[in-house]
């Protein structure tokens, strides 16, 4: 994703926001990568650490 694509970024970051708040998120980390993977808890470290 460009950094200039402002749009895109903000349909991303809604899209995932409404995944966490709904456990998609958790899903298919547990079906893609892993039941000891909780992918939650890694995208909120990432945005703790970038803010």
């Amino acid at each position: 994703m460009n950094k200039g694509n402002s749009a895109l970024q903000n349909s991303v970051n809604r899209a995932v926001s409404e995944m966490l708040a709904d456990g998609t998120i958790d899903r298919l980390g547990k079906k893609w990568v892993g039941s000891n993977y909780q992918m939650a808890r890694y995208i909120k470290k990432g945005e703790e650490e970038r803010n």
